[in-house]
């Protein structure tokens, strides 16, 4: 089951499991006063009055409900009328996710110097890494005899580069394109 937290600046968290929702609150990072919402919960409650049997799978709606202006005050929550937190959870089909953990910035550089586009695969630009890869195979090769090994090398050291930047920005828990290039931590 997915649960959802509202934290210390109002802003709603989730989806998380029950696991993760139980060591949260085993650890006292959410206290009994905090808003927490599952779908077998037909509204916000403070972790205080939650039932232990909320845990356990039931049928109720898909989502959290709707936050707005009216019913949001009460929990000293700022609410942008624009945005609708039934979308706010979605996630995109065209972006990789950091993973839990992280790899290592590290060892991606490392594989995206050894072979163009392998770095990109093991972050999870799966598509545009093998692109790379499939090109490297020809073009390395061909460019490093026509160049004496000088646009090979400048390839592989792009390609490292690319895998170095994709990982530094998933290992910071910033999203990337699934085919965006030397990718800039915001």
């Amino acid at each position: 089951m997915e649960w959802y937290y509202l934290d210390n600046q109002k802003q709603q968290i989730g989806p998380i499991s029950d696991s993760e929702i139980q060591n949260l609150i085993s650890k006292g990072t959410l206290q009994k006063s905090t808003m927490v919402w599952n779908e077998s919960m037909t509204g916000w409650l403070p972790v205080g009055q939650t039932p232990l049997n909320t845990f356990a799978p039931k049928s109720a709606p898909p989502v959290p409900p709707i936050l707005t202006a009216g019913n949001a005050q009460g929990f000293g929550i700022q609410t942008d009328p624009n945005i609708d937190p039934r979308i706010s959870f979605a996630r995109d089909p065209n972006m990789v996710y950091p993973a839990n953990p992280p790899r290592s910035v590290g060892w991606m550089t490392f594989w995206g110097f050894i072979w163009p586009g392998l770095g990109q695969v093991l972050c999870g630009q799966g598509a545009k890494g093998a692109a790379l890869m499939g090109a490297g195979f020809f073009l390395v090769p061909m460019i490093g005899a026509a160049t004496a090994g000088i646009g090979a090398l400048a390839i592989l050291v792009a390609g490292a580069i690319d895998a170095n930047k994709v990982a530094k920005a998933l290992a910071s828990g910033q999203p990337v394109k699934k085919w965006e290039f030397f990718s800039k931590i915001t």
